[in-house]
């Protein structure tokens, strides 16, 4: 999978700023008490900066970008997942939810997801992104359903109607 990495520069910076501050606000970063945020799928860590009080650590596919060459033996607090799930197929899609699951310090999650709808078509060409959706492997739809199936939505913070950011939290395990 070949993915191209986001930059935020032009117009497109202060739409990927209202997302990151979005994210910042919903994981209540500047009132952390240095808790690990880990960025996964962070491309040029852009997140870093919005990051406050969490101790930010990056992880990429492309080992170049990364800051860990594995992200399941840390003990991370806080998992931010921004424009990735996209990339992802749903069996991959299924497979990294089990991982956060079974990830005893996870305590939040934060998804970013862009709806691919007809705003954000608006607004890739208006910003000048137009590979914005290139190399998409599953739908907002698909993505929705499986955040659901495996997540309890805490909030919901709609950007723009092209991306729609949710606080996720474990769901209890089932005792049998």
């Amino acid at each position: 999978m070949s993915v191209a990495v986001t930059h935020y520069s032009g117009a497109f910076a202060i739409y990927g700023y209202f997302i990151l501050q979005a994210i910042s606000k919903l994981g209540n970063f500047r009132k952390s008490n240095f808790d690990l945020l880990l960025d996964y799928g962070c491309g040029s860590q852009e997140l870093r900066k919005f990051s406050g009080n969490m101790e930010y650590i990056g992880f990429d596919l492309k080992p170049e970008l990364r800051d860990v060459d594995s992200w399941t033996e840390i003990n991370v607090h806080t998992i931010v997942i921004n424009h990735v799930l996209m990339y992802l197929n749903e069996q991959e899609i299924i497979e990294l939810f089990k991982q956060i699951n079974q990830h005893h310090s996870i305590q939040q999650i934060i998804i970013g997801v862009g709806t691919q709808n007809l705003f954000s078509k608006i607004g890739k060409c208006l910003l000048q992104k137009n590979e914005a959706h290139n190399g998409t492997v599953s739908t907002y739809e698909s993505q929705l359903r499986l955040i659901r199936a495996n997540f309890r939505v805490i909030k919901r913070k709609s950007i723009f109607s092209a991306t729609n950011i949710y606080l996720l939290e474990k769901r209890p395990a089932v005792v049998e």
